[in-house]
């Protein structure tokens, strides 16, 4: 009983990392910026990148321009392994601005998700859409599609979304560009990028 990690102990027992330790000795210190004084955004990116865990989550993205007939969304469900068991892709009628695609990316990917898998978490890469979401009353121009977000959570019990560095949602975004920039009405959903798609950068 006396070893439990809940009783203090002289010298005190040292903290355990919940995440890998990128440098043993770094410091809080380390990662602000000297001369600002504030956080070093990309030292930040760079350790989430390297502690974020994949498995079974659903990445998604928007995609939006001024000028493109239509707007895409795009999404990626992962398993545990994080091995790609399903993805999908679709356009629609150009919204309002960019955010409108991000928040609609989402709601479709929640709808597959509720048809295809038990998938509960979610990840984008559009800090705005976290911060949406935490907060509604505050994003008034957008009532109407967060009411259609959380009468579709109340089908997630534990409902999650998380940031996701670009660099680790680059298939949703490749995926979400793709449908934009198609000449004609898309909707795909399948296991991989079919043959009459475009091949991702990285393939």
């Amino acid at each position: 009983m006396w070893e439990d990690p809940w009783i203090p102990t002289t010298p005190a027992r040292p903290a355990r990392s919940l995440a890998p330790v990128m440098h043993l000795n770094m410091r809080v210190s380390d990662i602000i910026n000297q001369e600002s004084k504030e956080w070093d955004a990309g030292l930040l990116d760079d350790y989430e990148n390297q502690v974020l865990s994949l498995g079974n989550i659903c990445l998604l993205d928007g995609s939006w321009t001024a000028s493109e007939r239509f707007s895409g969304c795009g999404w990626v469900w992962m398993d545990s392994r994080e091995n790609i068991q399903l993805m999908g892709t679709r356009n629609f009628t150009r919204c309002e601005s960019a955010l409108h695609s991000e928040v609609e990316a989402l709601r479709w990917a929640m709808e597959n998700m509720l048809q295809h898998s038990p998938c509960q978490s979610f990840g984008t890469d559009c800090k705005e859409l976290i911060t949406m979401l935490n907060d509604p009353q505050e994003w008034p121009s957008f009532a109407t599609e967060l009411e259609k977000i959380e009468t579709l959570k109340i089908c997630f019990p534990d409902f999650k979304i998380n940031h996701v560095p670009r660099v680790r949602n680059q298939l949703s975004d490749f995926l979400a560009k793709t449908a934009r920039n198609f000449r004609r009405e898309l909707l795909f959903i399948g296991c991989f990028i079919p043959v009459w798609l475009p091949r991702p950068p990285q393939a």
